[in-house]
């Protein structure tokens, strides 16, 4: 009976033995804790709450067992002749597993918030993906940086290295790089986006197609795609018909004889406009005087119009309609004409 009794007090102080039943009383702990969580968020009232905490469960658990495992292991008073590996394996297993999570909640959570963003202003597929790579990279390239310094191996090599490699890219890639930080600033200007009408320095008025961190594409008003650098396009001056809204006022000048009643060439004009279902009532249409010139009265006729892609047949129907009233009305167009007088 002594001996029995002997043998179970030896096997109780087994720090093996210790070690093993900490272990099994760590695990049920941590079930139960995981049962816990998942009655909590399946019974919450908030939905996202309930998701948040649904999401955090795993990493939390992951992170108590090694950790847990861990502490075991170092206060078991068992003689683990490599410790010091073994912690930097869980340390490295833990980074690990919290970098692979940074990546899902970057392609779960942000870019489907970046691509939102994006799409409200038309923006170019190309850039989403483009925005997905540069911050996996990043995670990837810091994970990385966090396990060799768990390991202790040193960085100043690899970090002088790779900024004499940095400077050798960015002299090789200036251009893109240029281009890049072209679209950049234009987006963070909210200069244009897909569908709007600008000009550019002051030039033809075109229309954007597609907007990339490369370049933009944007439509002649002879339907021919060309391309341009961002990097130009930063650096322009640009007039964007389509912003703040949509409509567009056009100008179009009238010239008229000396000696023609203002008044009723005025109203004349004014009356062209009514049929035109594109022309906007509100601001309204007007007419103005704006100079002497030497063969005729200087008149301009401001309308402004729904859209800015129907500027083109909008003034072709009011010439046409104006030219064709002030015939009917006997009201003159002069040619440019200069009176010379002769003195013997």
């Amino acid at each position: 009976m002594n001996q029995t009794i002997e043998f179970l007090m030896n096997t109780l102080e087994n720090p093996w033995l210790e070690f093993w039943a900490l272990l099994v009383l760590f695990l049920v702990f941590i079930e139960a804790l995981n049962i816990f969580i998942k009655y909590l968020a399946s019974h919450i009232q908030n939905a996202m709450l309930g998701s948040i905490i649904w999401f955090i469960r795993r990493p939390i658990l992951l992170t108590l067992m090694l950790l847990g495992i861990l502490f075991y292991i170092q206060q078991s008073g068992i003689a683990w002749a490599n410790f010091y590996i073994v912690g930097r394996v869980f340390n490295t297993i833990l980074y690990i597993y919290y970098l692979s999570l940074a990546v899902k909640v970057n392609s779960m959570i942000i870019l489907p918030i970046i691509k939102q963003k994006l799409s409200e202003k038309d923006v170019d597929r190309d850039v989403v993906i483009l925005i997905d790579k540069i911050i996996s990279a990043f995670i990837i390239f810091f994970g990385i940086y966090i396990v060799l310094s768990i390991w202790k191996v040193n960085l100043t090599p690899l970090l002088a290295s790779a900024g004499v490699a940095g400077i050798a890219l960015a002299m090789a890639a200036k251009d893109s790089l240029s281009n890049l930080f072209g679209w950049v600033s234009m987006y963070a200007d909210s200069a244009f986006k897909v569908g709007d009408y600008i000009v550019v320095d002051n030039d033809k008025r075109w229309e954007v197609m597609e907007t990339g961190f490369r370049s933009t594409r944007i439509k002649t008003r002879d339907d021919v795609l060309v391309t341009i650098p961002n990097s130009i396009l930063s650096n322009a001056v640009l007039i964007n018909e389509s912003s703040p809204n949509k409509h567009s006022r056009i100008k179009i000048p009238v010239w008229v004889a000396y000696g023609t009643d203002l008044d009723k060439a005025e109203q004349i004009i004014l009356d062209q406009v009514d049929d035109i279902e594109w022309i906007l009532q509100k601001p309204e249409k007007r007419v103005r005087v704006r100079a002497f010139w030497n063969s005729s009265m200087d008149l301009e006729l401001m309308v402004w119009i729904k859209e800015p892609w129907l500027r083109g047949i909008i003034i072709h129907q009011l010439i046409k309609k104006i030219y064709k009233a002030f015939n009917e009305n006997s009201i003159t167009i002069p040619f440019p004409q200069m009176d010379v007088h002769m003195k013997n």
